[in-house]
């Protein structure tokens, strides 16, 4: 017997208490519980049933207790159904977070076991070899002489060299850029952290000043002819990962990086001239946009073929395992190498990310299993106080 038998039994009750009241064996009373208290009924009833002690094998039938055993039970069921990751689920996060982690061991940066030494793996080459398809050197060329701007300034007094200047001037940031650079184009002037950490920002004499539609379009113009820029030497600098050049305005830390040591700022500075930049984050990159289109696909395909799979509740924890097999790969290689280069950046920020919606859905989102239980059990029950509503407005027409 299952909940909806126990409505029916209600609903069969309330009707031969209708019968009653219409042929006058009843008196008629009210039905409208507001304002009605658990001790407002425990003084109505007589002493010897008020101070007595009961227990629900004295108010139900066997039968009764059985049946609603039956149907927490299956509240419990659905509960795991709806918020609770399953084996396949486990499965299916171990083997895209595995895939992804090996991506990022093998492509995204090549380690030398022997030395420790970390550089950018096939991934950024991969990346550049894209790029120089895309805008070939020719055209990259045409793209810098038609956005010209007033902050691609390479040699002044503040520490700018051919080298880092993109890294150190905010306007070629890839994000930071279209805030930093679009206001140096319309107020003339370069921002940018020089060779002590410190945010200086100066008039460049002769900048001409342009308004915000001329100043973003020139801004993607030049981010694009710098997006594969090369080295005097001939060696590919590209434009910085997004928001690294903050780093540079930590001058604090003691760092070994290849036989010396650095703060966080000079260190940053010098892994972008080691090859951390735009193209090699776009390369670190592709584990963490595995992970996610595959989980996506992966809930999808559970949500077609599966009964009772909500995958919007379980997504974000999915993605929370894949991100945290990633993370811990990369996590470990930094550690056994000893280099900061092998730091996945995106795969750290993914990771955060999926910590922190992790943990919301957890301690905010996803309710207890008793509380699910209980709302459903209180469901039911307004279900029948609304029938035994209409029954009363029955009975007064």
């Amino acid at each position: 017997m299952g909940m909806d038998d126990d409505i029916l039994r209600v609903i069969k009750d309330q009707d031969e208490r209708i019968d009653a009241l219409r042929r006058g064996e009843m008196p008629k009373r009210s039905l409208d519980a507001e304002g009605l208290t658990w001790e407002k009924m425990l003084r109505e009833l007589p002493p010897e049933i008020r101070n007595a002690r009961i227990t629900l094998e004295d108010i139900a039938t066997p039968e009764e207790i059985a049946a609603n055993t039956r149907e927490c039970r299956r509240m419990r069921e659905n509960y795991k159904h709806l918020y609770r990751l399953d084996g396949y689920d486990y499965a299916a996060a171990g083997i895209v977070g595995t895939i992804a982690a090996l991506l990022d061991f093998f492509l995204v940066t090549k380690v030398d076991v022997k030395t420790g030494n970390v550089c950018a793996g096939k991934m950024k080459s991969g990346v550049e070899k894209l790029w120089d398809k895309i805008l070939p050197a020719s055209t990259a060329r045409k793209l810098e002489k038609a956005n010209p701007v007033c902050f691609d300034i390479s040699v002044n007094t503040m520490g700018l060299n051919p080298k880092t200047h993109r890294f150190q001037s905010l306007g070629h940031d890839p994000i930071m850029g279209f805030l930093f650079g679009v206001k140096d184009q319309m107020c003339g002037e370069l921002t940018v952290i020089d060779g002590s950490g410190r945010l200086i920002v100066q008039k460049v004499s002769g900048a001409v000043e342009k308004n915000f539609l001329e100043a973003f379009i020139t801004e993607v113009g030049h981010l694009l002819s710098d997006v594969n820029a090369m080295s005097p030497g001939g060696k590919t600098l590209s434009v910085p990962a997004p928001f690294m050049p903050l780093l540079q305005m930590i001058q604090a830390g003691c760092y070994e990086y290849k036989g010396k040591t650095y703060t966080i700022g000079d260190l940053s500075k010098k892994m972008y001239r080691d090859g951390y930049n735009f193209n090699h984050f776009v390369g670190m990159c592709v584990p963490v946009l595995f992970n996610n289109i595959m989980i996506r696909l992966y809930v999808a395909l559970r949500e077609m073929f599966s009964d009772n799979y909500e995958g919007k509740n379980k997504k974000d924890m999915l993605l929370l395992v894949t991100s945290s097999i990633l993370f811990a790969e990369n996590a470990g290689k930094v550690v056994v190498t000893k280099n900061p280069f092998a730091i996945n950046y995106a795969a750290w920020t993914d990771m955060a990310k999926h910590t922190m919606k992790g943990l919301k859905y957890v301690c905010v989102d996803r309710p207890s299993e008793i509380g699910y239980v209980q709302k459903q059990l209180d469901d039911e029950w307004e279900k029948i106080y609304e029938m035994a509503l209409e029954a009363q407005k029955v009975i007064t027409f």
